[in-house]
């Protein structure tokens, strides 16, 4: 069924960075309070100010991942280097 509208479509490029937490199960098993405590001030002091400063589009995260979206190559790789 053609309506004659025109479907807009927008093409971009897009460089996307999983991370995730190494261990975070094993942690989170021994000692869950101290852990979430932990995580909860890197990411406070450490993740997230060094996400922000790479043109980030989109971040996206759970427990102990996160999906970041970038304009560009460059900004995903020196984000996940920083991390790192």
């Amino acid at each position: 069924m053609n309506t004659g509208a025109r479907i807009r479509t927008e093409r971009r490029l897009a460089a996307i960075l999983a991370a995730d937490i190494a261990g975070y199960s094993r942690l989170i098993g021994a000692e869950e309070e101290s852990t979430l405590q932990r995580l909860r001030s890197v990411r406070a002091e450490e993740i997230d100010p060094k996400i922000a400063n790479h043109r980030v589009r989109l971040s996206r995260s759970q427990a102990s991942g996160w999906l970041i979206e970038f304009g560009g190559v460059v900004d995903a790789l020196r984000c996940a280097v920083e991390l790192e």
